[in-house]
């Protein structure tokens, strides 16, 4: 049977933030692009190193912990 363990996850407490997230809007592109997430807003796991440091240093984010299964 597998564990359950804590995965953090993050969800915005500011009324708005900006973050960088890998992708882009071009077909076959790569890179950072930037979106904005509301309040009660879950931070995707592609967002850019150090940005959830920042907002967390900042007060605009709070983690969520959330069980996943480990095999």
């Amino acid at each position: 049977m597998a564990a359950a363990t804590e995965v953090p996850t993050y969800r915005v407490t500011a009324p708005y933030v900006m973050v960088k997230c890998a992708g882009s809007v071009l077909p076959g592109g790569n890179g950072y692009m930037a979106i904005g997430l509301y309040r009660d807003s879950l931070i995707p796991a592609s967002v850019a190193p150090g940005e959830v440091e920042r907002l967390l240093s900042g007060g605009f984010v709070e983690v969520v912990p959330v069980a996943a299964e480990v095999a």
